[in-house]
């Protein structure tokens, strides 16, 4: 079942050059290459190493068609024990071409994003200029004498509170004129 499933995912994926199934004795159990199974697994040497850590390695490798590659190695744990290693060689070019599909995905995804946010500033930045255009040209109308003038509206947020200023406001200054006028008694 080991080596049909190393077969398998080999065949299907064509990034993976080989893959390799070693138990813990070192012997190899799945291989790409079914001509290693059975045998004693040698580890490559010469390799650079890319990254190391706890459970990793990474290393660059040359591939058999010439193209640089990376090989990884990971232990097969099991409750804290090692029961093996899986080894997976991969093209550097498909993981590039991974790379570069993400990058221009997320640049894609980000001129999306900034049309969005755009599109949705633009209506909001009109919807909130026509009141303030409709209370600008009542003062001015106030301002040029015109204090008969009143804001009708049926707005229940800031708008309607301006709006209801504004017409607070010119009653009280139409009301203070009339008073003026009116011959003291």
């Amino acid at each position: 079942p080991i080596q049909a499933f190393i077969a398998a995912a080999a065949a299907q994926d064509q990034s993976v050059r080989w893959m390799t199934m070693i138990d813990a004795d070192g012997i190899v159990r799945g291989a790409s290459n079914a001509r290693l199974l059975g045998t004693r697994y040698v580890p490559p040497v010469g390799e650079t190493v890319v990254q190391k850590n706890r459970n990793v390695t990474v290393t660059q490798i040359k591939l058999d068609d010439g193209r640089q590659g990376f090989r990884f190695v990971h232990p097969i744990l099991y409750a804290g024990a090692t029961f093996g290693m899986i080894e997976v060689s991969i093209s550097k070019d498909e993981l590039q071409a991974a790379a570069a599909t993400s990058r221009n995905l997320m640049i894609g995804l980000g001129a999306l994003i900034l049309g969005v946010v755009a599109a949705i500033s633009f209506t909001v930045a009109k919807l909130l200029s026509r009141p303030m255009r409709r209370l600008n040209r009542a003062f001015r109308d106030a301002a040029m004498g015109d204090l008969d003038f009143r804001i009708s509206h049926g707005r229940r947020d800031e708008f309607g509170e301006l709006f209801d200023g504004f017409n607070l406001f010119t009653t009280a200054v139409q009301d203070r004129l009339e008073a003026a006028e009116r011959p003291a008694g």
